[in-house]
């Protein structure tokens, strides 16, 4: 019997490859908790492209264990849609339940999702800092690095106003729900028109996600690129 002592394999760029991939499943808006594109695939993509790099940096590793919170989060609000229309809640139900849910998952994502950004975008920096990479310090619109704002910095602004958008365009429009329920019988009943609003939020919200999705894929290419 012989044992190799021969590391394991991990490819050009230590998986970080598959993080442009995770940007696709990330950057549609929701509609309340319905997702087209289910965000935990991306989180999933996320945390697996950073099994290698998180030996690289405690950034990494940091954003690694909120990735994973995230993918696991994001799964169970994939999970939800069954609870809401699978029948265990009644159609009058169905609307506040929705905005519920929506603002909780939201609201988590934003918790745990700004800071995973920001360290993920911090170890690329620190890495870039102490091994010579160059495109992760290039001042935004210059070819090199010049002290000042660089373009990893306004990613990571771009990615938490990105997040925060997102949150706000999934659930704004399900506020109108809380019209149903005033004890005023003139009150107006906003919630009839909520087909409208989700249109509109959805249209809002995939012009900032696609900007995003240019961004990201922007980065992550720069970074794979960057000798």
């Amino acid at each position: 019997m012989s044992f190799s002592l021969k590391p394991k394999k991990t490819g050009k760029y230590l998986g970080l490859g598959i993080a442009a991939i995770s940007a696709i499943f990330l950057f549609n808006p929701d509609i309340a908790i319905i997702d087209v594109l289910p965000d935990f695939i991306g989180y999933t993509l996320l945390a697996v492209s950073l099994r290698f790099a998180r030996d690289l940096s405690p950034h990494f590793e940091n954003a690694l264990r909120k990735f994973r919170i995230l993918a696991v989060m994001t799964f169970f609000k994939t999970l939800a849609l069954l609870w809401v229309f699978g029948g265990l809640t009644s159609a009058q139900e169905r609307p506040t339940m929705m905005l519920l849910l929506s603002f909780c998952f939201c609201l988590c994502e934003l918790i745990w999702g700004i800071p995973a950004w920001r360290s993920l975008i911090e170890g690329f920096i620190l890495h870039s800092q102490t091994s010579g990479g160059e495109y992760p310090l290039i001042e935004k619109g210059a070819k090199s690095y010049r002290p000042g704002k660089n373009i990893s910095y306004s990613f990571r602004d771009f990615t938490v106003f990105f997040m925060i958008a997102k949150a706000f365009f999934s659930n704004i429009a399900e506020f109108a729900v809380l019209s149903n329920h005033s004890y005023d019988d003139t009150a107006f009943d906003w919630y009839r028109f909520i087909g409208l609003y989700r249109v509109v939020t959805l249209f809002v919200g995939s012009l900032i996600g696609i900007i995003w999705l240019i961004r990201a894929i922007i980065f992550f290419r720069g970074i794979l690129r960057d000798s």
